[in-house]
């Protein structure tokens, strides 16, 4: 049962279905197989297509759904995915990393065979579906390698692309900038491998199959890429404003900031959750000023999406004292110690 240090809007209830669905890609090949379930006898070696930092300025939201049918599973056998996702989408978590501008490197030596420009950056849902028919993949660049391996890049920023039909690029040479073009919802570059076309591979384990998570994973990145893409079970976002936040306004940056105010009415939090699983349990509690954390409230997620955006009021007379306050927001499974996830955000009101 939730306390009464918040006042909730919708808390532990609001799923986005139509924003999970948007979120993308289904791509413009549409014949592309389900991943590879056998292993895979001649490697590619995979450096970062993203010169970001990770997990702290970029990070991988969704990987390669392994899972048959209408399941969702990655390659740890966890909910971090979605169903017949077929890659590995880098998300820009900060609004101004995203307008600086994040390059993307191709993975792999190898040749530019197709590519696509001129594509607006508009989330799809203001935009459309019927206006990125037939282009989901938004700007994009494919790259082919040798032994009939291929790197798809998508959601490029318009006019971003760098590289030309048929030039011969090196690893970690620029293709463009993340974007927000064609058949997606936020900022991220999805990155795909394919093997002689049509058969797509999962660069994190190389060999499918219903007992992945239980055998050691046949991963195509390099040491160096590797060590910075560590597996993370459940991704969030999370930020403050003073006022009821709608999910595009949260993640886009059309909030007021308290931290820019003085005499704040009201201190709102919003976040998004990526990963669930049903029953995981979610739990919230905010800090006070001077350090006095009041009781969590706390819920389990009853729901099979893997999303969750939610938002929440602390409960507090206005004019909210100054002063910094924190939210520690942690997410457990089946009673399991530690938490898959649990971090705290803070914010200062002068």
């Amino acid at each position: 049962m939730l306390r009464p240090l918040l006042l909730v809007l919708g808390l532990f209830a609001i799923v986005l279905l139509v924003g999970l669905l948007a979120i993308v890609g289904f791509g413009d090949d549409p014949d592309a197989d389900e991943p590879t379930a056998r292993r895979v006898s001649q490697p590619i070696q995979l450096a970062l297509p993203i010169d970001c930092d990770l997990p702290d300025r970029c990070v991988v939201q969704f990987h390669v759904d392994r899972r048959p049918g209408l399941a969702v599973g990655d390659w740890r056998c966890g909910q971090l995915s979605y169903d017949t996702h077929r890659g590995t989408d880098f998300r820009v978590l900060a609004k101004d990393d995203f307008v600086a501008g994040i390059p993307v490197l191709a993975a792999a030596p190898g040749k530019v065979i197709a590519l696509r420009d001129g594509m607006e950056d508009i989330d799809v849902v203001e935009l459309g579906r019927t206006k990125v028919e037939g282009r989901a993949g938004g700007n994009q660049v494919v790259i082919a390698h040798e032994d009939g391996w291929e790197t798809w890049y998508w959601h490029l920023r318009k006019d971003s692309v760098t590289v030309q039909q048929g030039q011969t690029v090196a690893t970690g040479a620029r293709l463009g900038t993340v974007g927000l073009s064609g058949d997606t919802n936020f900022p991220h570059l999805h990155f795909e491998l394919r093997r002689n076309r049509n058969l797509i591979v999962d660069p994190f384990d190389a060999s499918a199959g219903d007992d992945q998570c239980r055998s050691p994973p046949q991963s195509l990145w390099t040491k160096s890429a590797a060590a910075a893409l560590n597996y993370i079970p459940v991704v969030a976002r999370l930020g403050f404003t003073t006022r009821a936040a709608t999910r595009n306004e949260a993640i886009y940056g059309r909030l007021p900031d308290p931290a820019a105010q003085e005499n704040v009415p009201a201190l709102f939090l919003w976040f998004e959750l990526y990963g669930l699983a049903r029953n995981d349990e979610i739990s919230v509690q905010w800090q006070l000023p001077g350090g006095t954390w009041r009781e969590p409230a706390q819920s389990a997620w009853q729901q099979d999406l893997p999303y969750a955006f939610q938002t929440g009021r602390l409960n507090l007379q206005p004019p909210l004292p100054r002063g910094t306050y924190s939210v520690r927001l942690k997410v457990s499974r089946d009673g399991n110690a530690p938490p898959l996830l649990e971090k705290i955000y803070s914010v200062t009101l002068r």
